[in-house]
């Protein structure tokens, strides 16, 4: 990395059009840091899917030591690397999920869908289990302009928060916390990218420029969801894996994650308002399935087709990697419905920020334009044709517009609650509008369930953050609400501050849901189509996902 860095030091440097940083003779430092911590959570609601009842039962028992290590051998010149590890026990709700639910679905002779069971996924631990070196890279300051990072490493941009449209470097794993976690770079997936950092204050403003060459692992790639019927799959299918007949490609043509991506972004500052401007090129953030037809169709049983219906299925720009009946499926047969990919798309971004005296406080804004989105499409009985398996006909792409605003305000509830100090308040209103929208194409939210999605998908989200005991005690509360679907959440929760390294959080994660129109589905451990589950989009499934948590850290 040494070597690299010196490489490409010259050409970096000439371009800055600045004077060379001169040498440092500043001692060399090395510091280690990082904390161990542990969560335990208790469901506040009984799971439908497992045969006993679950509420107040034990969800979570984790444990993760991390490690940050710097390494500065001169001033110019900085190395990092992080590493974790965690561990999760297996309660006895967790073993619950693994047990098949039912033993031989409706024409079977295997077990089938099981969480442990199914398609060799291997159980929950195999998917919450994980130690690795999160990041690692180095950064040297070429001059008094132009600074290099190369490594696995995280970039951030944008605006967001909880939902995110510029933030789309990375995926992250939504796999054991769902997106409930405050710290969003603990599920940030790092990628090995060269990253370039050139100030040009003439312009009162930045340079922001990298490349992901495409060395990083298949898992390194997009958002991962909970497939696998753990505690944060959708419900109704807690305790179902859909690994057992699906599976990922990294590989499919134009969705191969070999292919280089990257970005370029520039910074500013005009007036009161700071303002950026973002180009990307990545890859979809949500994995979409791609069909394989020929096993879905024979699955539909030959059943008759609507006069005027054709089922057709359609694979995106390469079929999958094992079509067919390949693996034990629900008949005595192999069997695969498809892969999950993750296509390319680009992002043309704009954000802007700055401080409002008529409101008294900071307004953001973000707008974002994706070329190319991928969705799955098509519901059963449907202008595509009756199909066992929804949202699974094909991928359609279309184009884009996400809008942020945010209002971000001091609140002084000193006299009215006793807080130390005036509080945090935030509320951001998110909406992703498809632009070239038509009710015929039956874009789904998911895939396999039954649900579409409307043009505009709009969100409202706030946040309040008190402190007490000079900052020692600091209560928070978020919440949300799905303009366009329905339902929301609620999050209270308080933070203690124990001394310089002890720090103890309890947490209330609370969903609710409404327009719950009964769309059908096909029940993964069942293999039946059931008229159940939840039509309120986003926030329908997380219904029954109400949790109690506890997080203590130990820092170091």
């Amino acid at each position: 990395m040494v070597a690299l860095l010196a490489g490409l030091s010259s050409g970096l440097a000439a371009a800055a059009d600045s004077t060379a940083a001169p040498a440092e003779v500043a001692e060399s430092t090395f510091t280690l840091g990082g904390y161990v911590r542990s969560w335990a959570s208790v469901n506040l609601q009984d799971q439908p899917e497992t045969k006993g009842n679950d509420q107040y039962k034990l969800s979570t028992l984790r444990a993760s030591v991390l490690l940050d290590a710097d390494w500065k051998p001169t001033s110019s010149l900085r190395f990092k690397a992080i590493a974790r590890l965690d561990r999760e026990y297996m309660t006895d709700y967790l073993k619950s999920l693994e047990a098949p639910p039912s033993d031989k679905p409706a024409g079977s002779t295997a077990v089938v869908f099981s969480t442990n069971g199914g398609g060799n996924v291997g159980g929950l631990r195999k998917f919450y289990d994980n130690s690795e070196l999160r990041e690692w890279w180095g950064e040297a300051d070429l001059s008094d302009r132009v600074k290099l990072k190369v490594g696995r490493q995280q970039i951030v941009w944008g605006e967001t928060d909880f939902f995110r449209a510029l933030d789309v470097v990375h995926g992250f794993n939504y796999t054991w916390r769902s997106f409930l976690e405050v710290e969003n770079e603990e599920l940030r997936k790092p990628l090995v990218m060269a990253r370039a950092m050139i100030q040009v204050p003439e312009a009162k403003g930045s340079l922001d420029v990298f490349v992901r060459p495409g060395w990083d692992r298949d898992s390194d790639i997009g958002n991962t969801y909970d497939l696998a019927g753990g505690r944060w799959a959708s419900q109704p299918t807690r305790g179902a894996s859909f690994l057992y007949a699906t599976s990922y490609n990294y590989r499919s043509e134009g969705a191969n994650r070999k292919d280089a991506t990257g970005g370029v972004r520039w910074q500013g500052i005009a007036g009161p308002v700071n303002y950026s401007l973002a180009l990307l090129s990545t890859f979809n953030n949500d994995p979409v399935t791609n069909p394989c037809g020929a096993t879905l169709a024979a699955l539909y049983g030959g059943a008759a087709i609507p006069a005027g219906q054709a089922s057709t299925y359609k694979t995106f720009k390469q079929a999958p990697k094992a079509c067919g009946f390949a693996g034990a499926g629900p008949f005595g047969n192999p069997l695969e419905f498809g892969d999950w990919i993750f296509p390319k798309t680009s992002i043309l971004g704009i954000t802007a920020s700055g401080f409002s005296p008529a409101l008294n406080s900071v307004v953001s804004t973000e707008i974002a334009f994706q070329k190319d989105r991928s969705f799955n499409y098509g519901v059963d009985g449907g202008k595509y044709g009756p199909n066992i398996t929804p949202g699974a006909f094909g991928i359609i792409q279309k184009n884009v517009l996400t809008m942020m605003f945010r209002v971000d305000h001091n609140v002084d509830l000193t006299n009215i609650i006793g807080t130390s100090r005036p509080s945090f308040g935030s509320i951001q209103f998110f909406n992703t509008q498809i632009l070239d929208y038509k009710a015929s194409d039956e874009i789904v939210q998911l895939a396999y369930w039954n649900r579409t999605r409307a043009k505009n998908s709009a969100l409202l989200t706030g946040i309040l953050a008190m402190n007490y005991s000079n900052d020692r005690i600091n209560p928070s509360i978020a919440a949300g609400w799905d303009v366009s679907y329905g339902g929301g959440f609620l999050i209270p929760a308080v933070e203690w501050v124990l001394g310089d390294k002890w720090r103890l959080k309890a947490e209330l994660d609370l969903f609710y849901s409404s327009g719950n129109e009964k769309k059908r589905y096909l029940n993964p451990a069942t293999f039946q189509l059931e008229e159940q589950g939840r039509g309120a989009g986003l926030l329908g499934y997380f219904s029954g996902a109400n949790q109690a948590l506890l997080r203590l850290t130990r820092q170091f």
